[in-house]
């Protein structure tokens, strides 16, 4: 049976809502926020990383190293 990509978005976006509206689901929606927070965090960090710090340096070598 094939999925479409269209009814696992639809399927996606009601199980958001739903979570949304739903009383119960108070916790999880407050620890998805703060993952965001801590995503977010880190990637302003990283962008106010310098060239020359030692973990952009050495990302960067062993992207490139291949």
């Amino acid at each position: 049976m094939r999925i479409s990509r269209f009814k696992i978005g639809f399927l996606a976006g009601y199980v958001v809502a739903t979570l949304r509206h739903s009383k119960d689901a108070d916790p999880l929606i407050q620890r998805l926020k703060q993952m965001e927070g801590a995503v977010q965090g880190v990637r302003d960090w990283w962008y106010d990383v310098d060239d020359e710090h030692p973990v952009r340096r050495l990302l960067t070598q062993g992207r490139y190293a291949a």
